[in-house]
């Protein structure tokens, strides 16, 4: 049985998942581009989805979920319509990529084999994230936008290249670069490795934002790499 009642610190959380929910959001919901998506795998090996207007909403719903024991995730970009497809992605608010380091939680061998080096192998990027958070076995990297740009303006096949094009400049997971992706929330823990709960942090949330242009170089990325796809060509979800 998981871990319960795993955080001692409720405000301390609080001000932790708020300032990343803002970086990542404010714009979003300021301009109404979509909701905050936030999400708990189920029995049934697939993830139940709730939906918020508001960042305290999500927070909430966050902290609830880790206090019954659950692994918590968000969905990178908003969600319009109660549904996490990507057709449901109507806004871009972010860029993102996944670095793993070591084996501990992992299926696959890893570039890294520790902290200390996939952290410096990312901040040896020339652009540097805006948001990186420890998940416990890896980091979750975000390059926000100054503005939420439509998905239809640029289309999830370039959208989808940029942050294949970070996963593989930063050696991390090539695979996870699907727009409706979701990774795990700071201030909860990852339960993947029962006897031993890891504390979701942040590593860093003072980068800078970004305007569009700076990707657009990367957007007919492309590389040797196959991705791991389900039967029904959706990116398969694996957060560390």
């Amino acid at each position: 049985m998981k871990s319960k009642n795993m955080i001692k610190d409720k405000q301390q959380f609080q001000k932790t998942a708020s300032q990343f929910f803002n970086i990542l959001f404010a714009e979003s919901l300021k301009k109404n581009c979509g909701e905050i998506s936030i999400e708990v795998p189920n029995e049934r090996k697939s993830m139940d989805q709730t939906y918020h207007n508001n960042v305290p909403s999500a927070v909430n719903a966050a902290y609830q979920f880790c206090q019954k024991g659950l692994d918590v995730y968000v969905g990178v970009n908003p969600r319009v319509g109660s549904r996490s497809l990507k057709t449901n992605i109507h806004w871009l608010a972010a860029f993102h990529a996944e670095v793993d380091y070591g084996r501990a939680g992992h299926n696959k061998e890893s570039t890294f084999d520790n902290y200390e080096d996939a952290l410096a192998g990312i901040m040896a990027n020339e652009i540097q994230p805006t948001l990186i958070n420890h998940s416990g076995g890896g980091f979750h990297c975000y390059w926000v936008l100054n503005d939420p740009v439509m998905v239809s303006e640029i289309g999830i096949k370039a959208i989808e290249g940029v942050n294949k094009a970070l996963i593989v400049k930063l050696k991390g997971n090539v695979g996870t670069q699907n727009i409706n992706r979701v990774l795990r929330v700071p201030g909860t823990f990852n339960f993947k490795i029962t006897q031993n709960p890891r504390p979701v942090t942040t590593v860093i949330d003072s980068g800078p934002k970004y305007d569009l242009d700076v990707f657009r170089p990367f957007m007919d990325f492309k590389s040797k790499s196959k991705d791991k796809k389900n039967p029904k060509g959706d990116i398969v979800n694996s957060c560390v």
